[in-house]
């Protein structure tokens, strides 16, 4: 049995002054003593229990620890997070999303550790380096996807949240170097931003980088017989010819399970980035992604299923015992004619540094 199967939650959360005084009979506290203390089998338990493992791991507990126990009761409540729209958890989340990120980095993809907050543009610094089977070294930069606990009423449609996407992505964006390190953004949520259900190209994420996915077909012409094409609008585009072209790999987690964590991780290559910012698929071997390859030719390449996902994880400190899924070692190239024809019009020449 590893250790994070152990409850390693203490190591994170009993330096916090909140900490020993949570009890399960206060009501506006109580989603915090769920998250932290309570003995339930949950998934979140077992995740936080591999934050703290990766932490302790390669030591980091430290910083952590400081950082969790400098967040206020006061924004870890009921009452506040009603007020504002969020989940009471969020700010414990977002520091306990960046370890969770590097132990699937770790022991689900199987790259290398390098260091904690690597030097990034200007003054900037991001979340990890790593270094790839490839052998890449890669600047990784984590962010949240915060959503309200509560949930709607009525009979509704939820729409792309392309907005709020966008601006998770341009503060991340800003972080982001330019030199001969690959570059990856992870967007981590435990709602519904994340997920992908009907596949990466009908998520919020895929939509948020490259236009909203529409049904487009001839006018006029009997529909039996008519060819029908799904494809994303490529209107208000992230990413494109001529801006964000630092950004190499754009990945999605989406934290949920039951008992287990049941978190589908994935990677979504932007085409259009900077050669030296871009990774090969073989390097995200085993999850879903996203890939373009030399011809310009665009596919989903499937990866494990969840539950194979979290046993990799479960069995990391183990002899590898197991192949995964094959993934074909795709040159990660610029988009098919079509798509380029598209941007070309309005897009130009990159400018110089972006």
């Amino acid at each position: 049995m590893n250790t994070f199967r152990s409850d390693l939650r203490p190591l994170l959360f009993d330096g916090a002054p909140w900490y020993a005084s949570l009890k399960a009979g206060h009501a506006d506290t109580f989603g915090l003593w769920r998250v932290t203390k309570s003995p339930e089998e949950a998934y979140w338990a077992h995740l936080l229990s591999l934050a703290a493992s990766f932490a302790q791991r390669h030591g980091l507990l430290e910083p952590y620890r400081i950082r969790i126990a400098g967040i206020p009761l006061q924004a870890l409540t009921h009452s506040s997070a009603q007020r504002e729209h969020r989940a009471s958890t969020d700010q414990l989340w977002d520091v306990t999303n960046e370890l969770i990120v590097a132990a699937y980095l770790e022991r689900l993809l199987g790259w290398t550790y390098l260091q904690h907050e690597p030097q990034g543009r200007a003054s900037h610094r991001g979340e990890w380096e790593f270094r790839t089977p490839s052998g890449r070294v890669v600047f990784v930069e984590v962010k949240s996807l915060h959503e309200s606990e509560e949930v709607p009423r009525g009979v509704y449609s939820r729409g792309v949240q392309r907005d709020r996407i966008h601006a998770v992505l341009k503060g991340a964006y800003q972080q982001l170097p330019n030199d001969d390190r690959a570059t990856l953004v992870v967007l981590v949520g435990r709602g519904e931003l994340p997920r992908i259900s009907h596949g990466i190209l009908y998520g919020d994420i895929f939509q948020s980088l490259f236009g909203q996915m529409q049904v487009r077909f001839p006018v006029g012409v009997d529909v039996e017989e008519a060819r029908v094409r799904v494809t994303p609008s490529f209107r208000d585009m992230f990413v494109q010819r001529a801006k964000h072209r630092r950004l190499g790999v754009i990945a999605g987690l989406a934290l949920g399970g039951l008992e287990l964590p049941l978190a589908r991780f994935y990677a979504i290559h932007n085409p259009y980035a900077h050669e030296n910012c871009r990774l090969p698929a073989s390097d995200f071997a085993d999850i879903h992604q996203f890939v373009v390859d030399a011809a310009g030719a665009a596919a989903q390449v499937n990866g494990l299923s969840l539950e194979d996902a979290w046993a990799r994880i479960d069995a990391w400190e183990a002899p590898a015992s197991a192949t995964g899924t094959a993934v074909p070692n795709l040159v990660i190239g610029g988009p098919s004619q079509d798509v380029a024809d598209r941007i070309e019009d309005r897009s130009g020449p990159p400018p110089e540094g972006k």
